[in-house]
């Protein structure tokens, strides 16, 4: 197995030892990984290679970071109690430092900035990184718990990012999550969560990251909960109206046509779905429901002797017009044609077309708002 040394504190008195896969995903575009014919090359500065001899390629690395247990323990509340303790990696090996071995869950570059942070040697630290390098710092931060050791450079690293999050399920969400809890930035984790909320389709992933399962359960449950509640609020309004007789037949027939039609478009009318809802998005049902209007209604009304069956007559204000062509259907108004005529309305007016209102189309409205349910995103302060 080929060991890269890095010296962190000279005077360091045990090794962090970090295996990983020669494969794994490198820090940044400008850092290619070795080739895939090479061994991997002695580092300058502080690294050094001691697997020269290797004859063969190794499957991984070890990468042997030198620190100080005095640094670690003032900064990892994870290391504080270890090294008060009589565990195996606080007991000096041959080489007289202790070993400390994680699993192959770090990234060695993202290690090495937090070690540098602790140790206090920030002037090793850059000014910009990207959001998956920032990820990878945020991993090994919330293993140790040292978020304080960072606070500073995060703050500056996470303001250079701005108001990036993602409005979709995706990489970059999970990251913004993981992000905004490791380094307790309230705003950006409950934008994340919410969006997490709203887009998924099914039980939440978080993409191989480390983030908390009391966080993916609230997710989900949150995101369950509000669909179960829209899904049977829509239900019971179409029952009430197609039980109803508050208005006529051809009024409830278009209310609750409308209704189903535009449900059965986000999948939340039959067959009637429940939970987990899988492949039911919460933004869809929420965008249907507010944007839902109900289209004009117009009947005819009325009746007029020696006036042929197919002209509608219109009523504004005072005057009527006559077009033997049918109205247009609009939400609000009916559009007359140019060759249509135009004559007072006299006092008694036989067959003409009235736009439709009625408490139904009243109660519908104020159902559809009350039911636009403001969906928020986690609250930080339950996690930490």
């Amino acid at each position: 197995m080929a060991v890269i040394y890095v010296e962190i504190d000279p005077d360091g008195d045990i090794l962090m030892i970090l295996p990983h896969f020669i494969d794994l995903a490198w820090w940044d575009e400008d850092i290619p990984p070795p080739d895939d014919d090479e061994e991997p090359k002695e580092a300058d500065d502080d690294r050094q290679s001691l697997a020269s001899e290797a004859t063969e390629e190794p499957s991984t690395i070890e990468t042997h970071f030198k620190v100080s247990v005095k640094h670690l323990t003032m900064a990892s509340r994870r290391a504080k109690p270890m090294f008060a303790g009589n565990y195996i990696e606080t007991q000096p090996q041959a080489d007289g430092l202790c070993h400390w071995k994680f699993e192959p869950i770090f990234h060695p570059r993202a290690f090495e900035y937090v070690m540098n942070a602790i140790h206090g040697q920030t002037q090793k630290l850059p000014n910009v990184v990207s959001l998956q390098s920032l990820a990878l710092i945020a991993v090994v931060v919330d293993d140790l718990d040292c978020r304080h050791a960072l606070w500073f450079f995060a703050d500056i690293w996470i303001d250079h990012l701005g108001a990036s999050v993602p409005d979709k399920i995706c990489s970059d969400l999970c990251r913004w999550i993981l992000i905004s809890f490791v380094f307790e930035k309230p705003g950006p984790f409950k934008s994340a969560t919410r969006v997490a909320i709203l887009e998924s389709k099914g039980p939440f992933s978080p993409d191989g990251l480390p983030i908390r399962p009391k966080m993916i359960e609230m997710i989900d449950a949150e995101r369950e909960g509000l669909l179960e509640v829209l899904i049977a609020q829509l239900h019971s309004l179409i029952q009430r109206i197609s039980d109803g007789v508050t208005c006529h037949v051809e009024c409830r027939s278009n209310v609750v046509g409308i209704l189903i039609h535009e449900m059965m478009s986000t999948k939340a009318f039959s067959p009637r779905p429940c939970r987990p809802f899988v492949a039911l998005q919460l933004s869809a049902v929420t965008g249907m429901i507010r944007d839902f209007k109900l289209p004009g209604l117009y009947v005819s009304r009325g009746g007029r002797d020696g006036v042929p069956t197919n002209t509608w007559f219109v009523c504004r204000t005072k005057y009527i017009y006559s077009t033997t062509q049918d109205p247009m259907d609009d939400c609000g108004d009916i559009e007359i044609y140019m060759q249509s005529t135009r004559k007072e309305r006299p006092s008694t007016l036989g067959r003409y077309v009235g736009r439709h209102e009625c408490q139904l189309q009243t109660l519908v409205s104020s159902e559809i708002t009350n039911l636009q349910t403001k969906v928020n995103g986690l609250e930080l302060s339950d996690f930490v």
